[in-house]
């Protein structure tokens, strides 16, 4: 698949690049126009207390400095983003300041390049279609039913694991195939930057949130899982093609849908309890027994993650029916999914013993 607006990018790369605004917006820019290879000459922001500094080694300079590069580069094409709130004010400086130039909001910017990002990614996950046709997969939760006994049984197996399922990896010489993760809580805090760099997995899935972490984006081993702009809980579907835009609710939603597109026939889950901590749980910080490690849940990470509205009884009818509908299609593509989770609440797949799948 041929990356989408390689002309306009190619724009870009032959214009004076301006951020204007050293926010965080401008810094977030900045990393989307750095992974396509393209470095702004500077930043320019309204706040004298900012001049003379540097973001990410690019210098920050006065909208008198800005004029004076105009006049002095007034054969090459000037491209200004602005990167600030205050949109119009900037427009109304620039135009004030007889500067010609591309003029273009952060938010337009972004959505070039998200397209363009897309259908590189889009092209990188293609070629998984089928790839494991009538391959069977476990799909591993991070439930309390868990052991490290039960997946040093599965190293010569192919598995899909999740989240901080690292926190079992000092236990077993067990490691997954393949690993995802698509919580919004783990991108907005940035720590498991160093062990998604050092998991040793066939193929990562992740939330493409992270397409422009400078760490991630290089890592052969990454695919970027592409979210749609709102998730309507009344309305849900099972994404049967991950290289486009996914309603993506919970992690092991997804690596299933992972699992059938790269065409495994047989799924089992292990370790999915499907148990959710109460709100009286949560308040009183007792939520430490839903997972295979004490460590998993921080408190600060309650906090963001689950929201004052949170109702444990819409989360596990929501969750259940996320399943059903996976299931149905499933029978209807002649895939198979079963539940080898040892004890556990789901009981939407059929059970089967994981000792004795293990054995055939």
């Amino acid at each position: 698949m041929k990356a989408y607006n390689v002309k306009v990018i190619d724009d870009y790369k032959e214009s004076l690049i301006i951020l204007y605004g050293a926010s965080l917006q401008g810094k977030n820019v900045l990393d989307m126009l750095l992974r396509a290879g393209i470095k702004p000459t500077y930043f320019c922001d309204n706040d004298p207390n900012k001049w003379g500094n540097k973001v990410n080694d690019i210098e920050v300079i006065s909208i008198d400095m800005l004029k004076k590069l105009y006049l002095k580069e007034n054969n090459r094409k000037i491209k200004i983003i602005i990167t600030s709130m205050y949109i119009n004010e900037i427009m109304y400086d620039i135009i004030e300041n007889e500067i010609e130039c591309d003029l273009e909001p952060y938010y337009y910017t972004k959505f070039v390049f998200d397209a363009y990002f897309l259908s590189i990614n889009a092209g990188k996950i293609r070629p998984l279609k089928d790839k494991y046709l009538g391959e069977r997969c476990f799909v591993i939760g991070n439930g309390p039913s868990l052991t490290p006994h039960d997946l040093d049984l599965l190293k010569n197996e192919y598995t899909f694991a999740s989240n901080k399922i690292f926190y079992i990896f000092d236990k077993t010489e067990w490691r997954p195939t393949f690993y995802g993760c698509v919580d919004d809580t783990v991108v907005n805090s940035g720590y498991m930057v160093d062990e998604f760099i050092n998991m040793k997995v066939e193929k990562m899935f992740l939330l493409d949130n992270w397409q422009y972490n400078k760490n991630i984006y290089g890592l052969d081993k990454v695919m970027f899982l592409k979210s749609k702009d709102k998730l309507d809980k009344r309305k849900i579907e099972f994404n049967y093609d991950i290289s486009k835009p996914m309603h993506i609710y919970y992690v092991t939603n997804a690596l299933i849908e992972i699992a059938t597109y790269m065409g495994f026939k047989k799924i089992y889950l292990l370790g999915v309890d499907m148990t959710f901590p109460t709100e009286k749980e949560i308040k009183e910080k007792k939520y430490h027994n839903y997972h295979f490690d004490k460590r998993y849940v921080e408190d600060k990470e309650i906090e963001i993650a689950i929201p004052k509205s949170y109702n444990y009884e819409d989360d596990v009818k929501f969750t259940i029916n996320s399943y059903n509908i996976m299931k149905r299609y499933l029978e209807k593509n002649e895939m198979e999914i079963y539940n080898a989770t040892r004890g556990g609440k789901l009981e939407v797949f059929e059970r089967v013993e994981f000792d004795s799948i293990i054995k055939k």
